[in-house]
This record gives C-alpha cells, sequence and structure tokens, in this order.
C-alpha cells in the first residue's frame, strides 16, 4: 500500500471519528455545543460576555453615558449588538 493511500486512509477514518462523536454529542444532549461566550450559561455566571459588549460598555461609561439596554450578550447573539450608543 502506498504512502499517499495510507495517509488519505487515516485522513478518512479520523474525520469519521470526529463525525461520529459530534453526533453522539448532539444525540445524547438533544443540541450543539455552546461555544460562544454570549450563549454558554457557564460563561454568563462568571460574568463573562462578548467582547464587543464589554468594549461598548467601556465607550459609555468613559463618554458618562447610562448601561445598554440589551443584556450581556443579546439572546440572537453578538451580532445583534449595535455599533452605536442607544
Amino acid at each position: 500500500m502506498s504512502t499517499v493511500l495510507l495517509v488519505i486512509g487515516i485522513s478518512i477514518v479520523a474525520f469519521g471519528l470526529f463525525a461520529l462523536a459530534m453526533s453522539i454529542t448532539l444525540i445524547v444532549k438533544g443540541k450543539n455545543i455552546e461555544s460562544e461566550i454570549g450563549d454558554n450559561p457557564n460563561m454568563k455566571n462568571l460574568g463573562i460576555t462578548c467582547a464587543r459588549h464589554q468594549l461598548e460598555e467601556e465607550e459609555r461609561v468613559l463618554r458618562g453615558e447610562s448601561g445598554c439596554d440589551v443584556t450581556p450578550c443579546h439572546p440572537q447573539g453578538c451580532g445583534t449588538c449595535s455599533s452605536t450608543p442607544k
């Protein structure tokens, strides 16, 4: 068996095992892994928010404005935070 076929075979097996592991995680938990900072409840409990929200809060404090009207990392994700003050 040539080296190229061996490497391709190992790559296919590794990818298959990864896909199987992710599928099992999805089946057991019933949902995808919460990897985004704004959606992860453990990070929310620690008071960690997305970088964009933290920067906007720091800018508001420096300008002397009141806090953001969106909770740390809006339920639809950090992409919904506006870049203009509210």
